[in-house]
């Protein structure tokens, strides 16, 4: 599922710097203060998948986008399962992270910034998935 994600979520950020619409651009900005006004890990984690999904939204490749809600019941799963990075002592740590990443991503798509909009994503997920692939290591690093 990270492998799936980490290649097609970057490619939805490029397009969606490129073809957001002024509508697009404020709910990707309102998903992102939502996920920073958020302090539980459960909504946290709810809202930081809204978030993927108002990027790829923004992206207006329907092809792109049907994939991934294709496998949105894979990713809540996958979520879920990988859920100890969003508690206990480390999700102040986790959530700081997530939310400059998020920050990163929203402005470059916001600026039209389709090159930097993909890096930022491609830097993210990689990091979220070296995250949850070792998270004994005590190391977090999500963005």
């Amino acid at each position: 599922m990270l492998e799936a994600r980490t290649t097609i979520e970057p490619s939805l950020a490029f397009f969606a710097a490129q073809n957001r619409t002024p509508d697009d651009a404020r709910a990707l900005e309102e998903a992102c203060a939502a996920l920073e006004a958020a302090f539980d890990g459960a909504a946290f984690g709810r809202l930081n998948l809204a978030w993927h999904y108002c990027v790829a939204n923004a992206s207006h490749n329907e092809l792109l986008v049907a994939f991934l809600t294709s496998i949105a019941s894979a990713i809540a799963r996958e979520s879920n399962a990988h859920a100890k990075v969003f508690e206990g002592a480390v999700f102040p740590e986790v959530r700081t992270a997530v939310i400059r990443a998020h920050r990163a991503v929203t402005d470059a798509v916001v600026r039209g910034d389709a090159d930097a909009a993909k890096r930022r994503m491609e830097r993210h997920l990689h990091a979220y998935a070296a995250t949850v692939a070792e998270p004994e290591s005590g190391d977090v690093d999500v963005e």
